[in-house]
């Protein structure tokens, strides 16, 4: 039976201190509670995040880090974490270091009159994310209680004029948490394949090869191998050349000093802008003036990338390149793989759009890719993929509330397209689009480019392998 535990997250150096008292029950993984976290205090799941305790770290893996990790879907609460009095570290998003305390204050088996997790208590608001850390947050709420500081109204723009730094508003919390309730009862990754797959889509690959087609694609060389290009071809990447761009203005001057709120400086933008590098995608706001960071989302994209692959860091709101980006502004082909690696195994795919289910597209995204090598060289509608994406993986599929909008507007297609195909093979170059219709609500047809067969080898089905390797 599992144990119910209450326990205090405060963001550390929290002056008044930021918290929520949770109750929970121990038997959640640290993937489910880390959610649980993400939630209570209002962040969104946009970067990568850590637990330590007592020498451990429970970690999802990433390149450039020592995996001497635990994964989070690997352990669950109680396996390390249960007695009164304990206390656990959370570090949340490596660039501006949110550290939370966690300590249990309750632990105890019985029965509670609501549904868990839920929020009991806390106080303050979430800090903005991407603010620079603690110390950033409160130079920016000093800001905001100047009018005359030449700061004040560009933050004030940034944050809202509305945003309150003592607001906490327990019953909207739990109504978020009630509304993801899924998240607490099924796993992130696949442990079971014949348990959640349709495996009469698999497009010939056995069971254990799909398995290792969603647990380790660009992680093993299997199903797919990552090929060093050409120089005429890696001119054909829009976000390389958008990244190595940004990378070059950095170096040029050492480092750049980032807005208040964190963001790219205006003169910076500009200067982006110009090289006319930056593609906005459909069904972005395109026909908006771009005027700051946040204003585009394929430049808030390439600053998030820059961070997230360990390309930049940012130090005391000054952003500069680490010593892995200049050595990759050396190497074109590991700038590229670097970039791609990150973009699919780190970058959350939701983090740009309004759609319930942040695993839709990434999740799986090697099986994307096989489609792509199999049938890109015939146009293709976009539901030609998404179909055979939600044949086999069906219980990623969000509910519909209503059937009628379901028969209007296929929200899971819409979000799979969106993802899979705007937002990272056209950015890739890995895909021509024909963009005659201008509809939001009708598909594209889709083919692959010479790119997308230059840049990956895929690996077909064991036994398909075996007859060429012999033919060889």
């Amino acid at each position: 039976m599992s144990k119910i535990l209450q326990l205090r997250i405060t963001i550390i150096d929290s002056k008044p201190e930021i918290y929520r008292v949770i109750l929970l029950e121990d038997s959640l993984t640290f993937y489910q509670f880390h959610l649980v976290i993400q939630m209570a205090m209002g962040w969104k799941n946009a970067h990568l995040y850590e637990f330590y305790f007592k020498n451990q770290r429970i970690a999802e893996y990433y390149d450039f880090e020592p995996n001497n990790s635990i994964d989070p879907e690997d352990i669950i609460i109680s396996d390390i974490f249960t007695e009164l009095g304990e206390k656990i570290l959370y570090c949340y998003d490596f660039g501006d270091n949110w550290q939370h305390e966690i300590k249990i204050e309750r632990n105890s088996f019985g029965i509670v009159n609501h549904q868990l997790p839920i929020c009991i208590d806390g106080e303050g608001s979430c800090p903005p994310e991407d603010c620079g850390g603690i110390y950033s947050y409160y130079q920016m709420l000093d800001v905001l209680k100047d009018p005359t500081d030449s700061e004040y109204q560009d933050t004030l723009d940034w944050v809202g004029e509305d945003f309150d730094p003592n607001y906490f508003n327990k019953d909207r919390i739990n109504q978020i948490i009630k509304g993801n309730s899924d998240v607490f009862k099924i796993q992130k990754r696949v442990s079971a394949p014949e348990d959640l797959l349709n495996l009469d889509y698999r497009e010939g690959y056995s069971m254990d090869e799909i398995y290792d087609i969603v647990s380790s694609t660009f992680v093993e060389e299997f199903p797919i191998v990552i090929k060093k290009l050409d120089e005429s071809y890696l001119q054909q990447i829009p976000i390389l050349k958008q990244i190595q761009y940004l990378m070059e203005i950095i170096q040029k001057n050492e480092e750049i000093k980032l807005t208040v709120k964190g963001n790219l400086p205006r003169k910076l933008i500009k200067e982006l802008l110009k090289q006319k590098l930056f593609i906005e995608t459909h069904y972005q706001t395109s026909r908006m003036a771009v005027i700051n960071e946040n204003d585009s989302m394929i430049i808030h994209l390439n600053h998030i990338l820059l961070k997230l692959a360990k390309l930049a860091k940012k130090r005391n709101n000054k952003l500069s390149l680490t010593k892995l980006g200049q050595k990759t502004l050396k190497d074109e082909n590991l700038l590229l793989k670097q970039i791609l690696l990150t973009f699919c195994l780190e970058l959350n795919w939701g983090y740009f759009d309004g759609f319930d289910d942040d695993q839709i597209g990434r999740f799986g995204f090697g099986f994307s890719l096989i489609l792509i090598d199999k049938y890109g060289d015939q146009k293709k509608l976009e539901s030609f993929y998404s179909d055979k994406y939600f044949k086999l993986f069906q219980h990623l599929r969000m509910k519909h509330e209503s059937p009628h909008l379901q028969n209007l507007y296929d929200s899971n297609k819409r979000c799979f397209n969106i993802r899979t195909f705007e937002r990272f093979l056209h950015l890739f170059g890995l895909i021509n689009y024909d963009v005659d219709n201008d509809s939001n609500y009708k598909e594209k047809f889709v083919t692959k480019t010479d790119l997308f067969d230059k840049l990956f080898a895929v690996i077909p089905p064991a036994g398909l392998s075996d007859i060429i390797m012999g033919e060889s």
